[in-house]
């Protein structure tokens, strides 16, 4: 266990406080947990549940990434 270890640590710990999830953060999590109700990633807010693919594309790494933890 090193100083760059400890002052990684501190770094993650830190931002886990001062970098919480914004409010678009929400917006884009209901996006994604959507999915998998829909069978696709919709915009379910702004189109009423149409794709923006391939747009969208990153949102589908958030749906995968619901299924760990919805945090």
């Amino acid at each position: 266990f090193t100083l760059t270890d400890a002052v990684v640590i501190f770094g993650f710990l830190l931002w886990h406080v001062i970098g919480a999830n914004s409010s678009d953060d929400g917006y884009i999590l209901g996006v994604a947990r959507v999915a998998d109700h829909a069978g696709y990633m919709s915009n379910y807010f702004r189109w009423f549940g149409s794709p923006e693919d391939p747009f969208g594309w990153y949102y589908n790494l958030l749906a995968l990434m619901t299924h760990v933890s919805d945090a």
